[in-house]
């Protein structure tokens, strides 16, 4: 079983609508990094994984959900970061707000509080091996677990 295939096997029910013609072009205009990404959204588009300590934007708008769209779009959070952020397609972020990226034809990890950008992998599929490998400190998956373990779960759009 592949990495994606184990990820997407603990992963929600997908939190977007079914993906249309129009809404793919985003992704296709990255590359290889972004037709994997398509075909990730198309088995599953948008989800939580972890207690919800991953997220996965959806591709197309979704009532009351951030969209991959909305969520890459200049002038909401990404001008803070000026150039620091160029180039970059953000898919999925972590419970505190660190985020996934395709820059370059890779996967990144790009760090809210400093810019910094690391390498995840060189496919999404090197990225969900990561994940999966290393969710605790990526992700944040043991706050996440405690806090509903105490509290209950998550609502959706909290992770």
């Amino acid at each position: 079983m592949s990495a994606m295939d184990q990820l997407l096997s603990i992963a929600s029910e997908p939190i977007g609508p079914p993906i249309g013609a129009g809404s793919a072009a985003i992704l296709a205009a990255r590359g290889d990094r972004g037709l994997e990404l398509l075909e990730l959204l198309r088995a599953r588009n948008g989800f939580y994984a972890f207690f919800s300590a991953l997220h996965v934007l959806p591709l197309g708008k979704a009532e009351g959900r951030v969209d991959l769209e909305s969520w890459n779009a200049e002038g909401l959070w990404r001008d803070a970061y000026a150039h620091l952020a160029a180039g970059c397609l953000f898919f999925a972020e972590d419970i505190f707000g660190g985020q996934f990226c395709i820059k370059n034809d890779a996967v990144l990890v790009f760090d809210p509080e400093t810019a910094e950008q690391t390498r995840s992998g060189g496919t999404l599929e090197e990225w969900a091996q990561h994940v999966l490998l290393e969710h605790d400190a990526l992700c944040g998956t043991p706050l996440a677990r405690e806090w509903q373990e105490r509290y209950g779960a998550l609502p959706p759009g909290a992770g």
